[in-house]
């Protein structure tokens, strides 16, 4: 299943440091301006594989997460602990 809904509250590791970050409801992070060089960040979410990636600059990038097989993400509503995926499914 291919979605491009924002994914909220997956965790954003700094690796080097003690920063972890948690996207927002539109699935953006901001770095804080402590954080320099080419980071390397952790990102991972429940139920999707984690990914790695090297920043290497200032632009915004997009971070695609894979779903793991046999996870089920609910359809609607709203429950702590879950992932959600929003919008519309595609006919």
């Amino acid at each position: 299943m291919t979605t491009e809904n924002p994914l909220a509250g997956a965790s954003i590791f700094v690796k080097g440091t003690n920063i972890i970050l948690i996207t927002n409801e539109e699935g953006f992070f901001t770095l804080p301006a402590s954080v320099v060089n080419f980071p390397t960040l952790e990102v991972s979410a429940a139920g999707y594989a984690p990914q790695e990636m090297t920043y290497t600059s200032c632009a915004p990038v997009t971070v695609e997460m894979q779903l793991l097989p046999g996870t089920r993400i609910k359809q609607r509503g709203k429950k702590k602990g879950f992932i959600m995926k929003t919008g519309t499914q595609p006919s």
